[in-house]
């Protein structure tokens, strides 16, 4: 299995250089909705976008963050060895899947103890027993990973629904289906569902430091940057 070396050091720059390519692709929203998505690529290392809102209403419950590893899969492809990836904070949160949508566009399936499919977006995940990597894309899932978060309101997982119960427009009954949910998806992931900044997207840190460990023994690939994001002036 060919995977990149580790990140250089020092860390890359957090945004992209003049220089970088703008790439634009096909891909999907939050609502699975065919989008343009545009990502950068500066040398070898991707710029992306978290999870995109949809234009208009769409099903919070089953809102995904697949688009973005359409994105993640197709830098891979262009020569990126690191994804850094704009997560932001709670204003930010679209999609509560905890990731696995991402994960879903690399390949890996998410089954419940029967052995069924998961439909995609967050409430599934309240069933959630196994990820079936099988079909995994390594190369792109064997990336290096630097998660930009905003360290005034990211959330941690536990607290992400509730975090983003009135910018999504949440009912109390689907913030505590979706807190069930993220902590299920904690527990499938090995991950401390009260970690700071690990809510960011809607918890995609626990899928992508899961992802990483299960490729290289261990998350040191993954960097949670704690970045305020640019004030006006």
């Amino acid at each position: 299995m060919h995977t990149p070396p580790p990140a250089s050091d020092p860390a890359p720059e957090l945004t992209p250089s003049k220089s970088a390519t703008a790439i634009t692709l096909p891909s999907t929203d939050v609502a699975g909705r065919l989008v343009d998505l545009q990502y950068y690529l500066d040398g070898e290392v991707a710029y992306i976008p978290g999870p995109v809102r949809a234009d208009g209403a769409w099903d919070v419950l089953h809102g995904d963050s697949y688009g973005t590893g359409v994105l993640i899969a197709d830098a891979q492809t262009k020569g990126a060895t690191t994804v850094v990836l704009d997560l932001g904070g709670t204003d930010d949160i679209v999609a509560l899947d905890a990731g696995m949508g991402i994960l879903v566009a690399l390949g890996a399936a998410p089954y419940d103890a029967r052995g069924f499919a998961l439909p995609k977006g967050g409430a599934p995940l309240v069933a959630l027993d196994q990820v079936d990597t099988a079909q995994l894309n390594i190369p792109a899932a064997a990336l290096n990973w630097v998660l930009v978060v905003d360290p005034d309101s990211a959330p941690t997982p536990a607290a992400a629904p509730s975090a983003a119960s009135t910018s999504l427009e949440l009912s109390a009954e689907h913030t505590a289906l979706l807190t069930g949910a993220m902590l299920r998806a904690a527990d499938v992931f090995h991950s401390d569902p009260h970690a700071e900044f690990c809510g960011a997207g809607g918890g995609v840190p626990m899928a992508l430091t899961w992802l990483s460990t299960l490729l290289h023994g261990d998350g040191s690939r993954v960097s949670i940057r704690p970045v305020p994001p640019a004030r006006p002036a």
